[in-house]
């Protein structure tokens, strides 16, 4: 509509600029001396621009350890302590289920009545 080329934006200076001194990948993502992503703070991104470590395990901005769905990651969680500074043991949901699978007598196995039809001759 207005005559512009596909390419506007990387033909811009600016951004020949940027490529031309290896600020920027052929995407137009920015990238530090070693080729990775980064973002405009040069902290390290994914594809998907999310914040991520060294090893490309996802963080917060805090570099805080997320896992596959953004939540925190509990592998490196200190323990919660009560009041005389003793850590509290939560037991997992699958002790939980054990526990309670261990506790309870088998259940007994009732017999149906068995009713027999009424002929009528």
């Amino acid at each position: 509509m207005y005559g512009l080329d596909k390419n506007f934006d990387r033909n811009l200076p600016e951004n020949d600029f940027l490529l031309e001194f290896g600020f920027v990948n052929d995407k137009l993502q920015y990238i530090n001396k070693e080729g990775q992503l980064v973002n405009e703070n040069g902290k390290l991104i994914d594809e998907e621009g999310r914040l991520v470590d060294k090893d490309g395990n996802t963080i917060d901005r805090d570099s805080n350890e997320l896992d596959e769905h953004g939540r925190y990651s509990k592998k490196n969680r200190k323990p919660f302590l009560d009041d005389g500074g003793k850590p509290i043991a939560v037991e997992s949901d699958e002790e939980e289920k054990e526990e309670e699978k261990a506790e309870k007598p088998p259940a007994r196995k009732s017999r149906a009545k068995r009713t027999t039809a009424n002929k009528t001759e």
